[in-house]
């Protein structure tokens, strides 16, 4: 096979796009990856960061060697998107606007054309649109199908394979390729809108948002997150068919199902009470859903729903058994319910797919009114971190001060920035004072770090984001508690060296082991630490990279439990803690200079080059105020990425899950 048989090219680098990538390259592809990455570098951030999240997700594979195969391209210029006609095939997952992505294959074609090749197969990863509308006026039509991708696309199973009357056998032949290079099943859908698994899928989120729609409409809205989460609850304890609503939205995929199939057979109804909640939110007559010319069963059609969505079975099994009320032999756990499904596809996602659908099939569809305003309110689910749900930070009051959890989490930069905005809206409200929880929190996301090389600039602004994190909550005019449970290690242990009184529970590990990356604490914790421990203390942590587990004087106090009754009497009595620049006695030099030569010899001078850096930001930054101690700070953090120990210490972690940088047992 030659080169150019083996680069694939991909338009569209948001999740789908860049999934669809690594799936190509770890198949053994070369893959062109394009979007608008020097109009927005925010585009090229996230899909760097993307690319190494699905990597790091993989085992038993060389990293390093897939993403090498993938190279980023920019789209908005000719020269580089003249690099298409290297590729013997393109996968096309942009924004889902049938006019962008008619315009777009259009392009394509011309390329083509002024270079005098042969027409290049397109396969659009749409997730609606059929595919005889998106060929409509198309040159060359025969050379497109569509191939439609599940997310999260690398650890997918299936993908819909879906062509319009006139798609030539080499176009098919090539896509069943690429489908099973992947190691996915191939799963031939009708030309429909939606195909199979979106007119399943989204007959239950249209349900649900209809069901909003209702309670707002009758005034009974202020209950709205308890009713969605009795139905997302009935859904994940297995107890659907005994709740109302959410064997309605059960009903409205086995209904979509059944006229899927266009069945004439009376004996192949639902039972009438489900059949009348499938229409609830004002669903139509059969006739209208009648898909003539489909030829599938219902043992595939359940197949595909069940490998595609992960549910525990598919509309006919679980029609069969509603019908004849047995439910006892079904694993019917979900393992979302519908709510949750909606974050987790992206609130935008689905209103767009409905308006996609209504577009093309308007007496069927409609986008639920609660869905247009969460999209307004950019409450667009996980991506966001507010959708139904709150994601990576949850905030409570309890009285006159507030609790913001973080659970289980990677400090992302939309973390921190959320972290800020909460911080400075308590301020504006006169929170008496706020607990911060923090359970297993691993620091910041090493994904977003090799994006960032050679990206000064880009950088900068990240340890900008959070230094200002940092200051807003060491200028909170009320007090901070961080509250410790299991771990916090790195940034996670640096947001709790910013608040004013640090409570651990009983085994709870904490420390700062960034060194054994190649870099060093860039949250403030080179700061911070040595206000709270002193300076040999903190050189012992920061220079060794250790983890320990909590006692003073790492944190102030360790508990078997931080109730909250012992919290708010704990907020009673702390005041704000003093960052004054310190002051050292020609003795107190003496023991840092001592205690940086033990830190210096545990390394047996195989300690990385940001070891000088993070000495350096400590003893200087420290005798200043905090302000330019931060800016300290910040100054090494930018120049231990340019080393070559930071690049290689960040991707042997995520190639491997493990320092590069070690200190060996009998040393430490």
């Amino acid at each position: 096979m030659t080169d150019k048989q083996k680069s694939k090219a991909v338009i569209g680098a948001g999740t789908m796009g860049t999934g669809i990538a690594v799936s190509l390259a770890r198949a053994g592809c070369d893959v062109l990856l394009f979007d608008k990455f020097n109009s927005n570098p925010e585009i090229k951030y996230r899909a760097e960061a993307n690319i190494l999240r699905f990597l790091a997700g993989m085992r038993n594979i060389s990293r390093n060697e897939i993403a090498s195969r993938i190279k980023l391209w920019d789209i908005d210029e000719s020269e580089y998107l003249h690099q298409i006609i290297a590729c013997d095939a393109i996968v096309e997952a942009i924004y889902e606007n049938l006019d962008h992505k008619k315009k777009l294959y259009n392009q394509i074609r011309a390329i083509s054309n002024f270079h005098d090749s042969a027409p290049i197969p397109i396969y659009s990863n749409t997730s609606t649109i059929q595919c005889s509308r998106l060929v409509e006026g198309l040159q060359d039509h025969e050379y497109f199908m569509v191939l439609h991708f599940f997310s999260p696309v690398p650890m997918s199973r299936v993908v819909e394979f879906v062509t319009h009357g006139g798609t030539n056998e080499e176009t098919i032949r090539l896509g069943r390729e690429m489908i099973e290079k992947m190691n996915k099943k191939v799963a031939t859908a009708p030309d429909i809108p939606g195909f199979i698994v979106n007119r399943m899928l989204l007959p239950m989120l249209q349900t649900l948002g209809g069901q909003l729609d209702q309670l707002f409409q009758a005034g009974e809205g202020s209950d709205w997150v308890g009713f969605l989460d009795d139905i997302d609850k009935a859904f994940k304890e297995g107890t659907w068919s005994e709740n109302e609503r959410a064997r309605a939205i059960v009903g409205s995929m086995i209904k979509s199902a059944s006229r899927l199939l266009a069945s004439d057979n009376s004996n192949d109804r639902l039972p009438p009470e489900l059949e009348a909640l499938a229409f609830a939110a004002g669903e139509k007559p059969d006739d209208l859903y009648s898909q003539p010319g489909v030829k599938l069963s219902e043992k595939e059609v359940d197949e595909m729903v069940v490998l595609a969505t992960g549910f525990p079975a598919g509309p006919f099994e679980l029609k069969r058994a509603l019908k004849e009320k047995d439910l006892s032999g079904h694993q019917l756990k979900f393992r979302m319910g519908p709510g949750n499904l909606a974050d987790f596809v992206g609130i935008d996602v689905a209103k767009d797919c409905l308006q996609m659908l209504k577009d093309q099939e308007p007496e069927l569809w409609r986008v639920p009114v609660i869905f247009q305003k969460m999209v307004a309110n950019r409450q667009l689910g996980i991506k966001s971190g507010q959708g139904f749900y709150s994601y990576e930070v949850m905030k409570e009051f309890c009285g006159n001060h507030a609790t913001i959890t973080i659970e289980g989490s990677v400090l992302s930069r939309s973390v921190i920035q959320r972290l800020k905005k909460e911080f400075e809206n308590l301020q504006i409200r006169g929170a008496a004072g706020v607990i911060l929880r923090l359970e297993k929190i691993r620091g910041a996301d090493i994904c977003e770090f090799p994006s960032v090389f050679g990206d000064h600039r880009h950088l900068k602004n990240l340890i900008q984001e959070w230094h200002e994190l940092m200051t807003t909550i060491h200028n909170f005019p009320k007090p901070v508690i961080a509250v410790i449970r299991n771990s916090a290690l790195g940034g996670g242990y640096e947001l709790a060296l910013a608040c004013d009184y640090i409570v651990a529970e009983k085994r709870t590990k904490v420390g700062l082991p960034e060194l054994r990356l190649g870099i060093l604490p860039g949250g403030g914790g080179t700061q911070n630490l040595a206000r709270r421990v002193g300076l040999p203390k903190s050189l012992w942590m920061i220079l060794g990279g250790e983890i320990v587990e909590a006692s003073t004087p790492w944190v102030d106090e360790v508990v078997d439990s931080a109730t909250p009754d012992y919290l708010q009497n704990l907020l009673e009595k702390i005041g704000k803690k003093p960052r004054q620049a310190m002051r050292l006695t020609g003795n107190e030099w003496a023991e840092v200079s001592e205690a940086q030569c033990v830190c210096r010899d545990k390394w047996q001078g195989n300690e990385p080059n940001s070891f000088n850096l993070a000495l350096d930001a400590i003893c200087i930054g420290t005798q200043e105020d905090m302000a330019v101690g931060l800016k300290r700070e910040m100054e090494a953090v930018l120049s231990a990425f340019e080393t070559d120990d930071a690049k290689q210490g960040i991707l042997y972690f995520l190639e491997h899950g493990k320092h590069k940088f070690q200190i060996l047992a009998s040393q430490e």
